[in-house]
């Protein structure tokens, strides 16, 4: 018998449920859905032809707008990107941003053979669409929502759903990509031709065993206000210990209440799961969700308050694919895979001088301080994780040159927004200048030219000017390094000389910016 509780009365911040027709071939189990995937690869040959690993690229995202344009100017540069990326672990906006990818690698992307990379390709498609989708207003509604239906709820005995501030986040979602899909629609009419992924359930957008598609696999990561347990909604599972009272983390899915029909399960709308991975505090209310056959109550904040990278499930999922691989090794079924956890995230690389007005403040500054604290260290354990000899893989990442740069397999790629010398406000509406910013941070793969540091190695005595030209730098030397690692090491010794996009006759970047480029 579920128990009352006067406030939940008029609780108008539980969401709607949906169904999800269950794929008979799919499995939630980590090893097996990776093996799925890994099968229907179309140009795995590519790489077993000459007994190449193949590359599989693990994403951990933190901010929309910055997630976004990262993934799509990799896509827009090298087509077989997006069905090299297993999944992406999105917390707060950079799940928005990790689904708009994902949507548009269902709209546009496919599964196909070998296809080279182009640093120098004129359509941008993706990164063109993605610009257009995050020009919508995303904050007006909520706020307007907040001062009218939804305060006037607070006054009500009973809950109206659709007074729910929340939905018209969900809202502003699915009405971005309606717009983009309108726009994109004017050169290309099969645009068109999928519904929106925001208005269908979460689990409609990936399976692995559509060989036709190139769609990563969605971690969305959102806390628990209980008991700060962090519940994740994704397609596989957690690669964690399932006893959410022992290992602290859970799958949504397997929580919420059994769907009354056969061959279908309890679902959301993949617009209500990204938005409720980015509940920023005060602005968006907790989301209230009913779990279990007695639909007990939970409530869901934003994911950054448990770790605010996507670091932490990105790493979990990553071991367990591992010993996943490991397993397959003297079996007729062996995976020759290669991993790269590719972490975008803010950092701000040195100490900042305490500032602080006295006593009563310094509890909420400090627990707002281990936010970022607590990203940077998940980032430097799979740092740790993946190079255990981490004072080699520093120095050489340090001090090798641009093109030997792009030769080092360090296994983890970070791409580092510079929060130091940028108070980026990752707000739901950015300026022209914000978003002309992030787009600089995501890097362009021609100008990684010089011999640039990992901005955890930078200097305390370093100036503005040099860690701005750094940080810039070692973003564009990613992109140019993950480029590298989709081509096998087989081929002809002019392959860099053709190839690597630090060449000094690589063609200068375009002159027009990321965001005004029509």
């Amino acid at each position: 018998m579920r128990s009352l509780n006067t406030s939940d009365w008029n609780d108008n911040h539980k969401i709607p449920l949906m169904r999800h027709k269950r794929d008979p071939d799919a499995t939630t189990e980590v090893g097996r859905s990776f093996g799925q995937w890994f099968r229907s690869r179309a140009d795995s040959d590519y790489y077993a032809k000459s007994n190449e690993p193949y590359p599989v690229f693990i994403v951990g995202a933190y901010a929309a707008h910055y997630t976004a344009t990262f993934l799509a100017r990799m896509q827009d540069s090298c087509p077989n990107f997006a069905q090299h990326v297993f999944a992406i672990s999105g917390v707060s906006g950079g799940s928005i941003g990790a689904s708009l990818f994902a949507g548009l690698a269902k709209l546009k992307a496919r599964n196909q053979p070998y296809v080279g990379c182009n640093l120098n390709s004129g359509d941008r498609y993706f990164e063109r669409r993605t610009q257009k989708f995050f020009e919508q207003d995303f904050l007006s509604p909520v706020m307007a929502a907040a001062l009218f239906p939804d305060l006037l709820q607070r006054f009500l005995p009973f809950p109206v759903g659709p007074f729910d501030r929340s939905r018209a986040l969900d809202g502003s979602i699915e009405a971005a990509w309606r717009d983009m899909i309108e726009d994109a629609a004017k050169e290309d009419a099969s645009a068109k031709a999928i519904p929106s992924p925001f208005e269908r359930p979460f689990l409609d957008l990936w399976t692995p065993v559509r060989a036709d598609e190139a769609v990563p696999s969605l971690i969305i990561n959102t806390t628990e206000v209980a008991n700060g347990y962090r519940i994740v909604m994704s397609p596989i599972g957690t690669g964690v210990p399932a006893n959410k009272q022992w290992s602290k983390i859970a799958r949504l899915h397997s929580l919420l209440p059994p769907a009354k029909d056969a061959g279908f399960e309890s679902d959301v709308k993949l617009s209500t799961a990204s938005g409720m991975s980015a509940r920023f505090p005060w602005v968006l209310p907790a989301v209230t969700v009913e779990t279990g056959l007695d639909r007990k109550p939970m409530r869901l904040v934003d994911g950054g308050y448990v770790e605010s990278s996507g670091v932490d499930s990105a790493s979990q999922l990553l071991k367990a694919l591992k010993v996943a691989v490991e397993r397959t090794k003297d079996t007729a079924d062996v995976i020759n895979a290669k991993f790269y956890l590719v972490v975008l995230m803010g950092y701000e690389g040195t100490p900042v001088e305490d500032r602080s007005l006295g006593a009563p403040p310094l509890p909420l500054r400090t627990l707002i301080n281990t936010w970022q604290t607590r990203a940077e260290i998940a980032f430097l354990s799979a740092f740790v994780e993946a190079c255990p000899e981490i004072g080699t893989c520093l120095a050489q990442a340090a001090t090798e040159t641009s093109y030997r740069r792009a030769l080092v397999e360090l296994p983890v790629i970070p791409v580092f927004l510079n929060l130091r010398d940028f108070q980026l406000p990752l707000t739901w509406q950015l300026t022209q200048a914000s978003r002309e910013i992030i787009a600089l941070h995501a890097g362009t793969a021609q100008r990684c030219e010089r011999n640039d540091t990992l901005m955890m190695t930078w200097p305390n005595e370093a100036g503005p000017f040099e860690r701005i030209v750094k940080a810039l730098g070692e973003n564009s030397c990613s992109l140019c390094t993950m480029q590298f690692r989709l081509a096998h090491r087989s081929e002809s010794p002019e392959w860099a000389d053709k190839r690597i996009c630090t060449r000094a006759s690589a063609p200068p970047p375009p002159a027009t910016s990321a965001i005004t480029a029509k």
